[in-house]
């Protein structure tokens, strides 16, 4: 008799644990759905480009800009509104988790995105940690409004591109950007730079995306 009991009572333990364990996992497999809806709603698509969802104002600004720009569909129009983005994402610190999030990757080239995230990395990203931790994250760069020089056409024989690319480049242009950052008494501290050349191209299918930034000042 008491063995049955036993059993009965094992059995109702073992009844028990399926069911919390079931709980565990159906939890875990909402909360994994969920947090993949999350991962879709923090970017969109804008032409060719992707952007983060959550923008600044400026970014706001820019973003109209641009989506006029590729209506019209003239690359003299488009650079100038990819560049004033790009730079308002990338030299953008305050926003940014850790090192790994890049600002501006919708607007490199895909083919080349690895490689300018691996130097982006290894440059500008690499003391974002320590500039939060020492200067904390609301005091860190945050880029305002940007200004664009007319775009100069670069002969493709005179550059480096990537060999290993596969997108057809029909253009090189260079363009030279300058902007300002939110004001900010520790900027000065982080040395933070406020000049740099981008370089753009051209591919088959007209469309402009940032190739690499050229130089820092």
């Amino acid at each position: 008799m008491l063995k049955k009991k036993s059993t009965k009572v094992l059995l109702a333990i073992l009844t028990i644990l399926i069911v919390i364990l079931g709980v565990f996992e159906v939890k875990s497999y909402l909360d994994s759905k969920n947090s993949r809806k999350v991962e879709k709603v923090t970017t969109k698509q804008i032409g060719p480009y992707i952007v983060n969802a959550n923008q600044s104002e400026y970014q706001k600004e820019v973003e109209q800009a641009l989506i006029t720009a590729l209506a019209g569909g003239q690359g003299k129009d488009i650079v100038p509104e990819v560049s004033k983005y790009f730079i308002s994402d990338y030299f953008t610190l305050k926003d940014k988790s850790n090192y790994n999030n890049v600002g501006g990757m919708g607007f490199v080239l895909p083919d080349v995105q690895a490689k300018f995230k691996t130097n982006a990395v290894s440059s500008y990203y690499r003391d974002l940690a320590t500039f939060k931790e020492t200067y904390g994250k609301d005091n860190l760069p945050q880029v305002k409004s940007v200004e664009v020089d007319k775009p100069k056409k670069v002969s493709k024989k005179k550059v480096e591109l990537d060999k290993d690319s596969k997108t057809v480049i029909k253009f090189v242009f260079d363009v030279n950007v300058t902007w300002e950052y939110e004001e900010n008494e520790k900027l000065a501290d982080m040395k933070v730079v406020n000049k740099a050349k981008l370089r753009f191209v051209a591919t088959e299918d007209s469309n402009w995306y940032v190739y690499e930034i050229v130089g820092v000042e």
